[in-house]
C-alpha cells in the first residue's frame, strides 16, 4: 500500500507527485523544476508550501505571472533560511535561477519587483502596511522581518543617543581596578569604561584576547561603584555558552587584585542564564514573560557570545532593557553568525577603527570629550580587542586564525602537511589529505587510538568512574572527562548519507572507540566513555541544547547499567540516558560554537562547492582549540572554503553607519 502523501489541497495518494500540477490548473503551481531544485539543495519542503500557501492568496494575477510568483516567494523563503533579512532586486536572477526557474520565469519576477505592490495581488505592501510582504525599494521582505529590522534601528539609535552613565566615585574605583600583579591592558581598559559608562557597548576580539576578563573586571567595578548585583544580567545565546561563561568567571575571580571587591562578587555572582530563560521565554507558547509593558528588573546586561544572536531574539533583547538599561555585547564578528535570520554582530560593528583611537581615558573624569562625530556611528561604542593573552597555545594556531581573518589565502600555508594519518602529531596546525575511500577511516582509526584512548589506565578509570560511593571515583570521573572533553571532532554537515557528516563520523568513530572496551554498552546507544550532547532544553533538569556529558557504569542498585554525567559546580550530576541525548565523538561546526577544546579535527566534505562551506565556518571550528588542530581534507576544498564568505543581507548596518540612520 502506498503511503498517504499531504498536501495542503487535500490529501491525496493517486498522483506519483502530488505537489506538481498541471500547467492549464488555475491554482498556483509548484513547477517540477522547483521540485527537483529544492530536493538538490536540501530546502525544507516546509519552504515549498508557504510559497504555496502565499500564492495561494494573490488575487487576480495571470498564470505565467502566479507561476514567477511562486519561484519569487520560495527564494525569498530560502534567502531567509540562509540567514538573510530580504531578497535583494539584483539577486533576483540569480535566487530564482538556484531554484530551477527558467528565463521567462526570473523576467516576469523581475518584473513583478519592478511594478511594486499593486503586483503581487494583494500579498505587498510598503514599509508600514500590514501586508506578508514588504518592498522596501528593490528589497522583498516578509512583514515580519522587516518590521524586526526597523525595531532593531530604532533600538539601537536609542541607545546611541541616550548620554553615558553619571557614575560618581568612578576615577577611585577605576584607580583600584588599575592596580594589581596582573592589571588590564590599555585596550581592556578601554572596553571597562565603555561598557560602564555608555548605554550600548560592544566588545570584539578573536581567540584568547580577553573578553572574559572583560566581564570579571566590569563586575568588579560595578560592586566597587555600589550597583546591587541583583541588578545585573549575565547571558548567552545557549545553555553551553552561558556555562562557559560562569566557570570562566568562577576560575578569574580568584586572579582579581581587588580582593575585596572580588570577595563579594563571589558570594552573590548572579548566575548566567540563556537568553530565553532571561526573557522568560515559553517554549510552548512562543511568548516572553518580558517585553516593553514588562521590562526587566535588571539594569545592566551583560551577553557572550553575541555572534550567536539573531535579528528576533536580539529585538526580544532590545524590547525587554528597561528604561535607562545598558547592554554590553562580546562577541567575535568572523565567527558563524546566528542560525536564524540576521549577524547583528556584524551590523554593529564598524570594519575598522572603534572607541580604542578615541581620548577614552576622559571617560572617567565625566562626559565624553567633545569631538567631531565620528564618519561611522558605530565607532562611537565599539571596541576592538587584539592581544591575545590564550595561554598553552601551540605555535601556529594564533597565526592560522590571523591569517584565516586577515588574508584567508595565505591561511593553509601555515598548515603542516602530513602525509599519512600514522604522521599526525596532534600537536600545533596539521593537515591531513584523505586519497583514497579508507584514508578517512585511518585517521578516524588514529584520532580514537592515540587521542581519546591516550590517557593512562583508561580502562580502569572507565569501570571505577561510576562508583559514586567510591573515595577515589570523584578523581577518576574528573580525569575522564577532563581528557575525554577536551578532543572534538567537528564536521561542516549533519547528514549521515556523507562520510563526512556529523552523523556518519559519529558512528564510525563510536565503532572504533567500542571494539576494544569491555562491559556493558547501555544498548545500541551508547557505551562507557562516550561523549554526549544534549539536543533539547529540559529545564526541571537543567539540561539545556548543547551541554556535553559523559555516558559511565554507575555502581548503584537498580540503576542502568550506563548513566550519563554532566558537570557541575563542584562535581557531577547523574542521570539516566534520554531520547534527547545523542553521541558527541562528532559535532557540527553550529553546534560547537561557544565551546573550546584542547585538540580539535575539523572533517571537511569532497565537495568543494558544497554550500555549507565558508570561510566563517572554517574560523569558527578552528578557532574552538586551545592546543591543536587537524583539518582533514583536500587542500582545494579547503582554499574554496576560506575563498567564501557568508552573505547575509541585511541592511540594519547600512542604516546604523549613517548619523541619521537613513538608508
Amino acid at each position: 500500500m502506498r503511503p498517504i502523501a499531504l498536501d495542503p489541497r487535500g490529501t491525496a495518494a493517486a498522483r506519483l507527485d502530488p505537489r506538481a500540477l498541471p500547467e492549464d490548473d488555475d491554482r498556483p503551481p509548484l513547477p517540477a523544476s522547483l521540485l527537483r531544485a529544492a530536493a538538490a539543495a536540501e530546502l525544507d519542503e516546509e519552504i515549498l508550501w508557504r510559497a504555496f500557501e502565499l500564492c495561494r492568496c494573490a488575487r487576480g494575477l495571470a498564470g505565467p505571472d502566479r507561476r514567477a510568483l511562486v519561484f519569487l516567494l520560495a527564494a525569498l523563503l530560502a534567502e531567509r533560511r540562509e540567514g538573510s533579512l530580504f531578497l535583494p532586486g539584483e539577486a533576483i536572477d540569480e535566487a530564482l535561477a538556484r531554484l530551477g526557474a527558467e528565463e521567462e520565469d526570473r523576467r516576469r519576477a523581475a518584473g513583478l519587483v519592478a511594478s511594486g505592490p499593486a503586483a503581487f495581488g494583494g500579498l505587498a505592501g510598503r514599509p508600514g502596511d500590514l501586508r506578508p510582504l514588504i518592498l522596501d525599494g528593490p528589497r522583498l521582505y516578509l512583514q515580519k522581518l522587516h518590521a524586526t529590522e526597523a525595531r532593531l534601528l530604532a533600538g539601537f539609535q536609542k541607545l546611541r543617543a541616550a548620554p553615558p552613565a553619571s557614575l560618581p566615585g568612578l576615577a577611585e574605583a577605576f584607580a583600584t581596578l588599575r592596580a594589581g600583579a596582573a592589571p588590564l591592558t590599555a585596550e581592556q581598559q578601554r572596553a571597562v569604561l565603555c561598557a560602564v559608562k555608555l548605554p550600548l557597548c560592544v566588545v570584539t576580539g578573536g581567540p584568547g584576547t580577553g573578553k572574559t576578563s572583560i566581564v570579571v573586571a566590569l563586575l568588579r567595578l560595578l560592586v566597587r561603584l555600589g550597583l546591587p548585583l541583583a541588578r545585573v544580567a549575565l547571558a548567552a545565546p545557549t545553555g553551553k555558552a552561558a556555562n562557559r561563561l560562569a566557570e570562566a568567571i568562577r576560575l578569574g575571580l580568584p586572579e582579581a587584585p581587588d580582593a575585596e571587591a572580588g570577595g563579594r562578587l563571589a558570594g552573590a555572582l548572579p548566575e548566567p542564564r540563556t537568553l530565553h530563560r532571561l526573557l522568560g521565554c515559553s517554549p510552548g507558547r512562543g511568548r516572553f514573560l518580558h517585553h516593553e509593558q514588562n521590562p526587566l528588573s535588571e539594569s545592566f546586561v551583560i551577553v557572550d557570545e553575541a555572534s550567536m544572536i539573531d535579528a528576533v531574539l536580539m529585538d526580544r533583547l532590545l524590547r525587554a532593557l528597561p528604561p535607562g538599561g545598558q547592554l554590553l555585547l562580546l562577541g567575535d564578528p568572523g565567527q558563524l553568525p546566528s542560525v536564524d535570520a540576521g549577524a547583528v554582530l556584524r551590523d554593529l560593528v564598524p570594519p575598522g577603527g572603534g572607541v580604542a583611537q578615541k581620548p577614552w581615558d576622559r571617560l572617567v573624569a565625566g562626559p565624553l570629550p567633545e569631538a567631531p562625530p565620528p564618519a561611522d556611528p558605530r565607532e562611537a561604542s565599539t571596541v576592538r580587542l587584539s592581544r591575545c593573552f590564550r595561554a598553552g597555545g601551540a605555535p601556529g594556531l594564533l597565526e592560522l586564525a590571523e591569517a584565516i581573518d586577515r588574508d584567508a589565502a595565505a591561511a593553509p600555508s601555515a598548515l603542516v602537511s602530513r602525509e599519512s594519518a600514522a604522521r599526525l602529531a596532534f600537536d600545533g596546525a596539521e593537515l591531513f589529505e584523505p586519497r583514497g575511500p579508507g584514508d578517512l577511516e585511518a585517521f578516524l582509526e588514529a584520532w580514537v587510538e592515540r587521542r581519546l584512548r591516550a590517557l593512562p589506565g583508561i580502562d580502569r578509570l572507565l569501570a571505577t568512574a561510576g562508583d559514586l560511593a567510591g573515595p577515589a571515583a570523584a578523581t577518576y570521573r574528573e580525569r575522564l572527562f577532563a581528557h575525554l572533553s577536551g578532543s572534538r571532532l567537528l564536521c561542516v554537515t549533519r547528514s549521515a548519507a556523507l562520510p563526512t557528516g556529523a552523523e556518519a563520523v559519529n558512528a564510525a568513530a563510536a565503532r572504533l572507540w567500542r571494539r576494544r572496551l569491555p562491559g556493558p554498552d547501555g544498548g545500541d546507544r551508547f557505551a562507557a566513555g562516550e561523549p554526549i550532547l544534549v539536543q533539547r532544553n529540559d529545564y526541571a533538569a537543567r539540561l539545556f541544547n548543547g551541554d556535553q556529558g559523559l555516558a559511565l557504569p554507575v555502581h548503584e542498585p537498580g540503576a542502568q547499567p550506563l548513566r550519563a554525567l554532566f558537570p557541575r559546580a563542584g562535581g557531577f550530576a547523574c542521570f539516566a540516558l534520554l531520547p534527547s541525548f545523542a553521541p558527541a565523538f562528532a559535532l557540527t561546526v553550529h553546534k560547537a560554537q561557544g565551546s573550546e577544546y584542547d585538540h580539535v579535527a575539523l572533517v571537511l566534505p569532497d565537495d568543494p562547492d558544497h554550500p555549507l562551506l565558508s570561510r566563517p565556518i572554517v574560523y569558527t571550528a578552528l578557532t574552538r582549540a586551545r592546543r591543536s588542530v587537524t583539518v582533514v581534507g583536500r587542500r582545494e576544498v579547503l582554499a574554496r572554503a576560506l575563498s567564501r564568505r557568508i552573505e547575509r543581507h541585511s541592511m540594519l548596518g547600512v542604516r546604523l553607519a549613517q548619523p541619521s540612520g537613513a538608508a
